[in-house]
């Protein structure tokens, strides 16, 4: 298993972590506790943990899965954040 720095992805500058109102799989809503240590070593500038005006209603065949990207995707909110970093 790796350690460190190796344990987590590179090239990322700013982490945001989005979560939407019912994603079960993202329950914990400060990931950035889980991820800190990538800030103390310098791997990322900021994490940030946003939920706020975030829906995923995502319904495939099988019912709701508020966890898809796809669901993620065509959130307004998360719409203007990437929005935002493209300008940047």
């Amino acid at each position: 298993m790796a350690r460190g720095d190796k344990s987590y992805p590179d090239l990322i500058r700013h982490w945001i972590n989005l979560l939407a109102g019912g994603d079960l799989v993202a329950l914990k809503s400060k990931f950035k506790e889980s991820i800190h240590q990538m800030l103390e070593l310098g791997l990322v500038t900021s994490i940030e943990d946003y939920s706020h005006g975030i829906y995923n209603v995502f319904r495939s065949d099988e019912g709701l899965d508020c966890h898809r990207s796809y669901g993620y995707l065509v959130s307004p909110t998360v719409g203007n954040i990437i929005a935002q970093w493209w300008k940047n």
